[in-house]
């Protein structure tokens, strides 16, 4: 679709059913944070990058990288289970709540230049 604003972005992610996050072998991208800050039921690929985001079963489902199969599946389970969809959707936004705070991340790097202008 090409450029998508921002906003109709955010919108995409409220309404979606099932939101997949393939990012392989890169780093978790910004679209991933704004996803578990909506609240999607995320399925992803099973990569170090979103390890640090993402464990399956609490805040998404996550699958081997590459394996369409699995991936399919797994997308399949979510759409046909509400239930299993709205529990990862909540737990992928409280995460966000507790680990992603924007004012979180400005004081710690504020600390951080504190500590090296006092070196």
């Amino acid at each position: 679709p090409g450029l998508v604003p921002y906003d109709d972005h955010i919108r995409l992610l409220q309404r979606s059913d099932v939101h997949t996050y393939l990012s392989y072998p890169f780093i978790a991208s910004w679209s991933l944070r704004e996803a578990l800050a909506c609240g999607c039921a995320i399925v992803a690929a099973d990569t170090p990058a979103v390890a640090e985001f993402l464990t399956d079963g609490d805040n998404a489902a996550v699958v081997p990288p590459l394996d369409p199969i699995a991936l399919a599946r797994q997308v399949g389970a979510l759409l046909a289970d509400d239930a299993l969809r709205q529990r990862l959707g909540a737990g992928a936004r409280r995460f966000a709540e507790q680990a992603l705070r924007m004012e979180d991340h400005i004081a710690g790097y504020e600390a951080l230049i504190q500590a090296v202008l006092a070196r």
